[in-house]
């Protein structure tokens, strides 16, 4: 467990989020850990016939979504948001509930021409699923009526994202939607600090995990300028 980045505001760890998350406490999760082979095996091809840019973490299955639901169970009071695709969110619904936790139908976010299905045999994916869960405290069941989808607005980019990562607008959107001014936002794959710089932005304290140097590098980057 070796912290990374610290400001009054922000904590990144580097490290196994399996291992770290019990030992911190957070009032809201968010994270959007990797997907299924299904989607990293698409990817994979696209690379190969366009030059995308290659994934550089490898695929979850059902037993990974199992151990995050696991480790987290301890360390985070309120919401979990977690994103992931359609081959996985199933999983993430059933273990969330088996953890205690009221869990909602899954919710959409668009990226519209996010992404294009280079063998033209069919329809592209452009959304993504977001699980929202949460705690059945009562404090938790007043907490108001929350947009149904996520639709990137047109032309609206986010230059910092990196492959595998999703845009500051939508972070922003969530962080806004799933917590309260001066709480503590938790996410234990925090890639190139989205999240992260959202909390921080809308009045957050942040907490962020990730197990490559390299995204904990460019998380901790991100949030000095914004600092700056």
């Amino acid at each position: 467990m070796t912290v990374y980045y610290q400001t009054d505001r922000c904590t990144i760890y580097h490290g196994d989020c399996i291992e770290i998350m019990p030992k911190l406490a957070a009032d809201h999760l968010f994270a959007d850990p990797p997907y299924s082979k299904v989607t990293h095996s698409g990817h994979d091809e696209a690379k190969r016939i366009a030059n995308r840019t290659k994934l550089d973490f490898d695929a979850w299955t059902v037993d990974d979504v199992a151990r995050f639901v696991g480790a987290q169970r301890s360390c985070v009071g309120g919401w979990r948001v977690v994103m992931s695709d359609h081959v996985l969110q199933p999983a993430w619904e059933a273990f969330l509930r088996a953890a205690g936790l009221y869990v909602f139908a899954p919710l959409p976010f668009v990226m519209p021409g996010g992404r294009v299905r280079l063998m033209g045999d069919g329809p592209a994916v452009w959304s993504v699923w977001i699980t929202a869960a949460r705690s059945k405290e009562a404090r938790f069941v007043g907490w108001g009526s929350l947009p149904g989808a996520y639709v990137l607005p047109k032309g609206m980019r986010d230059p910092e994202m990196k492959v595998g990562g999703k845009p500051l607008w939508l972070m922003e959107r969530l962080v806004e939607d799933y917590s309260r001014k001066g709480e503590t936002i938790l996410d234990p794959v925090c890639g190139t600090g989205s999240t992260l710089a959202a909390a921080v932005k809308l009045g957050r304290k942040a907490i962020g995990i990730d197990s490559s140097e390299k995204a904990c590098e460019l998380s901790a980057s991100r949030l000095i300028k914004l600092s700056g």
